[in-house]
């Protein structure tokens, strides 16, 4: 993309997009993109960074957030687990996860957000323009 980030997983197939409305998701709306990723498939850091947060809650299951500078954050969810640490530094395409159906899902995949600040989907915005270029999107 335009922001040199890469897919965080091989193969991309989106499943749903952002922003669609439901009563599944707890804003109301679905806060990223998700891929279609069988239980135990590696997923990337889509650019360089350092894990800011990572671990376990009921919603998201097994969880990585990163963070690029500049505001920007990345967000991988519903892992099967996770082989980073809070603190670490990661570059764009090293393996920080495995795709699981942890936490609040139906079944496997990776649940994929850019935020604008740390901790919380509320500050997720549409992570399609990070991750497509013009032509793609």
């Amino acid at each position: 993309s335009s922001f040199g980030f890469g897919w965080p997983v091989a193969n991309p197939v989106i499943g749903t997009q952002y922003g669609v409305s439901g009563s599944y998701w707890s804003s109301g709306h679905h806060t990223g993109i998700d891929f279609r990723a069988s239980s135990g498939t590696p997923v990337y850091a889509v650019g360089d960074g350092q894990v800011v947060d990572c671990g376990h809650n009921k919603a998201y299951g097994y969880f990585v957030e990163i963070y690029h500078g500049n505001n920007i954050y990345s967000f991988y969810a519903h892992g099967s687990s996770v082989i980073v640490s809070t603190g670490t530094y990661v570059s764009k395409g090293q393996q920080i996860m495995y795709s699981g159906a942890t936490g609040n899902v139906t079944g496997a995949h990776l649940h994929f957000e850019i935020r604008t600040d740390s901790g919380s989907n509320k500050y997720a915005i549409d992570p399609a323009p990070y991750l497509f270029t013009e032509k793609e999107s």
